[in-house]
């Protein structure tokens, strides 16, 4: 009886079929577990290859450099600034609302309450526009 590993040898090696004759390079992405399995499964729901998903999902997007997401950190922070402030200005005018509701003299005048009101709908405006 012939073994198997002498029955191989005599036979001609058959080249896969990679369908990649216009593909001649190969490259390696490093990722830890977690990534991975996302970009596996990301694989899996497009019947796309790993190759095939990291070329499809980078070749002509937009990448951004540490300087750009730094400048966008840097937008968010200022954008949550603002948020915090119209909060205050809607406490504010909540307070002043209440207070005149249950017949307390109130310091804040309609023209005070109307400006707060446009600040805050600037601060919502300013807030979209930088989205």
């Amino acid at each position: 009886m012939e073994s198997i590993s002498t029955r191989d040898k005599d036979k001609p090696k058959r080249k896969r079929d990679w369908k990649s004759g216009n593909l001649p390079r190969v490259f390696t992405v490093r990722a830890n577990d977690e990534e991975y399995e996302e970009l596996k499964r990301m694989a899996d729901e497009t019947g796309w290859s790993l190759s095939r998903l990291v070329i499809e999902g980078t070749i002509g997007k937009t990448i951004k450099t540490s300087e750009q997401a730094g400048a966008e950190r840097q937008d968010i922070e200022a954008m949550i600034f603002q948020m915090r402030r119209i909060g205050i200005n809607l406490n504010q005018i909540s307070t002043a609302l209440s207070a005149v509701k249950r017949g307390k003299k109130v310091s804040v005048t309609e023209q005070k309450l109307e400006a707060a009101i446009e600040e805050v709908e600037s601060l919502i405006e300013q807030l979209r526009t930088g989205l």
